[in-house]
């Protein structure tokens, strides 16, 4: 069986904060900003004349281009510019981004997750002249950015850099959000064999055996081996184990596939796949087969995003009537306890940021077009799209999505809809739970994913040194790559398939222990000032 070979992402953001207060001249727990000076209105068109920047971003969801983005041509109406994106083919980012770096023909604006931006970091990028400190354009060309790094600390303290340099403009929801993927169930199984939905690993294992053994169900689970976690979080919580990077009740930082109970959870896994209980194609098996089998209704459990569900029942019902597809809690080890190990963020923080390159010949114009998707206008249309073609505002100001949106008359996806129309991750400014009422928020099926989920521990904010940056990019390039191959092979039992002790060993000597010291000793400098 051939293993896919894919990057285990871990998203590190807590890691680049700052501890601050304070506003104007913004004091920091090592620097000032000073964010007095006068502040040009940022008035449309921002050029008379049209200009054309070109933005490296990658892609999400199904669409080829963002240059298909109707939004982005409206909005070039109202600004004055031409946004030619460049994005490389999925599964090629890191390798384009090298090869973009290396013929030194740097776009305009480049837009990647902060652990990503650039080889050994943003204030690296800075300090190479790779790309600009956005401080003094902020102060001075944009109005709608420097208010919200005057007002919000949390935005402020992920902006500012150790050396009071600012790199990129970064991303940011107006309220935490809720778990977006987690685990769900058929809920007409589990009425079928009588049984409650599963809240430990033991009671979903139960689960499982009879959905194979007295329904015939071809595949009791599904592992999805292209996501970013393989186990998920609402699965891996019933081992009391995280999937990434976490900072623990001990206040230090941990990760989880280096937990020995996330040893005693692939051992369980391991058993399970051994009794048929799991997908047995699952390392090969891509999002389109996965989801082909949920609604064809041959799967009792699986973790997907909230998104995909009404779709799946849909779909499962014009086969099935009594199809439901349900979400279910995170597991928990024992009933009547709760988990840290929820899948939403603390932080309201998106994980991208867009930076701009020493070399642009339009830095000003670039904040400037940065700058209107943080203003009320500029909101409007990166979260809502074109106002009375994909969404409307009623009498009380309540901004909703149209037919056009939501049941796109073509068949495209309302996943795919939000990247044609509108924007859903980057440097902007998201409205959370977006237009939607407060009762269809109450009513939103990730709600039942907060279900047993306790806040964490929230760490003191951190950044590592240059230094210490350089030293975990070059320890995760080989555990990025040896991890999910171990962690599938594990589970299937293949005959090649290192030991959980041998795995232990061999994540040490690529690095995880150096890695983990370089954060919990930022940890202790933090706890200092």
């Amino acid at each position: 069986m051939k293993i896919k070979k894919r990057i285990f992402s871990l998203v590190m953001a807590s890691a680049l904060l700052l501890t601050s207060a304070g506003c104007g001249n913004v004091k920091t727990s090592k620097v000032d900003v000073d964010l007095s000076g006068e502040t040009e209105a940022n008035e449309m068109p921002i050029c008379e004349e049209p200009i054309t920047i070109k933005w490296w971003t990658q892609l999400y969801g199904g669409i080829k281009s963002y240059n298909d983005n109707e939004m982005f041509k409206e909005m070039e109406k109202k600004t004055g510019i031409h946004i030619e994106f460049i994005s490389p083919p999925k599964g090629q980012e890191n390798e384009q981004f090298g090869v973009m770096l290396a013929s030194k023909d740097a776009p305009d604006i480049i837009e990647r997750r902060g652990d990503q931006i650039y080889p050994g970091g943003l204030q690296r990028g800075l300090e190479d002249g790779f790309y600009l400190d956005l401080k003094d354009y902020i102060n001075k060309y944009a109005p709608n950015i420097k208010k919200l790094l005057e007002e919000d600390s949390e935005y402020r303290d992920a902006m500012v850099l150790e050396n009071g340099s600012i790199g990129s403009v970064r991303g940011i929801m107006s309220e935490r959000q809720l778990p977006w993927r987690g685990p769900i169930i058929r809920k007409d199984l589990l009425d079928k064999i009588n049984a409650d939905v599963p809240r430990t690993p033991d009671e979903l294992h139960d689960v499982l055996k009879k959905f194979k053994d007295e329904l015939n169900i071809k595949y009791p689970m599904v592992l999805d081996s292209s996501a970013r976690h393989i186990p998920p979080y609402g699965l891996a919580s019933g081992w009391d184990t995280g999937v990434d990077v976490y900072y623990g009740e001990d206040e230090q930082y941990h990760f989880g596939p280096y937990d020995d109970n996330y040893g005693e959870m692939l051992n369980d896994l391991k058993q399970w796949y051994a009794e048929g209980l799991i997908d047995p194609e699952f390392a090969a098996r891509d999002d389109k087969a996965i989801e082909t089998a949920i609604v064809n209704g041959e799967v009792g459990f699986a973790c997907a995003s909230t998104d995909t569900i009404k779709y799946y029942n849909e779909v499962g019902k014009s086969a099935n009537a009594d199809y439901e597809m349900v979400t279910m809690p995170y597991l928990v080890p024992e009933r009547g306890r709760t988990t840290t190990f929820g899948g939403s963020s603390a932080s309201r923080l998106l994980d991208i940021g867009a930076a701009i390159t020493a070399s642009s010949k339009h830095p000003i114009e670039c904040i400037k077009l940065l700058d209107y998707m943080f203003s009320e206008e500029g909101i409007d249309f990166c979260n809502y799209g074109i106002k009375d073609k994909t969404y409307t505002v009623d009498e009380n100001g309540v901004k909703r999505y149209t037919e056009f949106f939501t049941n796109n008359p073509d068949g495209i996806s309302k996943d795919d809809m939000k990247w044609l129309w509108t924007r859903d991750a980057g440097a902007f400014y998201k409205i959370t739970n977006r237009g939607m009422s407060q009762e269809e928020i109450d009513a939103l099926p990730s709600k039942v994913w907060t279900q047993d989920v306790t806040p964490a521990k929230i760490p003191p904010a951190i950044q590592f040194s240059t230094a210490q940056m350089d030293e975990n990019t070059t320890c995760w390039q080989d555990i990025n790559t040896y991890a999910p191959q171990f962690i599938s092979k594990y589970i299937m039992g293949m005959s090649d398939a290192d030991t959980w002790e041998t795995y232990k060993e061999k994540m040490k000597n690529f690095g995880m222990e150096k890695i983990l010291k370089n954060f919990n000793d930022c940890v202790a400098e933090a706890k200092k000032r």
